[in-house]
């Protein structure tokens, strides 16, 4: 008697079967690290962003309390706030001084849904 030499129809779908699912979860691993690094690239652009906004404050946007919104290139939108902080008042001891303490606030949003937010301090000149 001679053995048959070869692979059966249900080994052979099988097989097809284990390398299809394998493709399918590589594909899926693939596609998720490229929307991550998507969203990686767009949280990057939106603090550059947010750096070079905050970094033109007192020469492109006057350093006083008050809110503006725009729009930067690239489809992003801001709002930026600036309030005089409530330590100010309290950082000379109650003697009068012409310098404030200001919080900065900005906000961005993409149009793909993301937003940003930011804050920082920066001092100012009171206003009279």
């Amino acid at each position: 008697m001679s053995a048959r030499r070869g692979f059966t129809l249900i080994e052979v779908v099988a097989a097809l079967f284990l390398l299809a699912l394998g493709f399918g979860l590589l594909m899926q691993l693939l596609g998720s690290a490229l929307a991550q690094t998507r969203r990686a690239a767009l949280q990057t652009e939106m603090a550059l962003a947010a750096q070079s906004l905050i970094d033109r404050l007192g020469m492109d946007f006057p350093l006083e309390p008050g809110e503006r919104s725009g729009e930067l290139g690239g489809g992003l939108r801001y709002r930026l706030s600036i309030e005089e902080d409530a330590a100010s008042s309290s950082l000379a001891g109650g003697v009068p001084h012409p310098w404030t303490l200001l919080r900065v606030r900005l906000r961005l949003s993409a149009e793909a849904g993301a937003e940003a937010d930011f804050e920082t301090l920066r001092v100012g000149v009171r206003q009279p």
